[in-house]
C-alpha cells in the first residue's frame, strides 16, 4: 500500500504519518511538505499511489487546486483533512474530484475508517453526505 501525505504543519504532518503507521504497518508512506510538491510528487509516471491524503489549506497549492488538477490526468483516490465542516466547501465545485473527506478532530478514529472505507468502497461517506469517487 502506498501513501502520499501532504501537510504544511510539520507537527500535524509526523502525527499523521504516525497515525498511518501505527495502522498500515507494511504502507510506504511519503509525504509532501506543499501542495506543489504534492502535485509533482502524485503526477510522476513512476508512481501508483493508492490514496492521496491532503489538507484543504495546503502551501503553495490548495486541496482544491490540487484536485482539480490530479482529476485531469490520474484517477488516484484523494482523501481531504480539514478543521472545517463539508458543506462550508460545497460551492468549491471539487467535492465530485474527491474519495472523502476528514474533520481533523478525533483524527485518531476517523482517519483509518475513511482510509479503510476508500481502499474498500472506493468512498468514504461522512454523516448524510455521500461523496463518490
Amino acid at each position: 500500500m502506498k501513501f502520499l501525505l501532504s501537510e504544511d504543519n510539520q507537527f500535524l504532518r509526523t502525527a499523521i504519518k504516525k497515525l498511518l503507521q501505527r495502522n498500515y504497518p507494511t504502507a510506504l508512506i511519503e509525504e509532501a511538505k506543499t501542495g506543489s510538491a504534492l502535485l509533482v510528487k502524485a503526477l510522476n509516471n513512476n508512481s501508483n499511489w493508492d490514496l492521496i491524503i491532503s489538507n484543504i489549506g495546503s502551501t503553495g497549492l490548495a486541496g482544491v487546486e490540487i484536485t482539480e488538477t490530479l482529476r485531469k490526468t490520474k484517477h488516484i483516490p484523494i482523501l481531504i483533512l480539514s478543521a472545517v465542516k463539508l458543506e462550508d466547501y460545497a460551492n468549491f465545485g471539487f467535492l465530485d474530484y474527491i474519495a472523502g473527506f476528514v474533520l481533523t478532530d478525533n483524527l485518531s478514529v476517523r482517519l483509518p475508517k475513511a482510509i479503510n472505507s476508500i481502499l474498500s468502497q472506493g468512498l468514504y461517506q461522512i454523516s448524510q453526505t455521500k461523496i463518490a469517487c
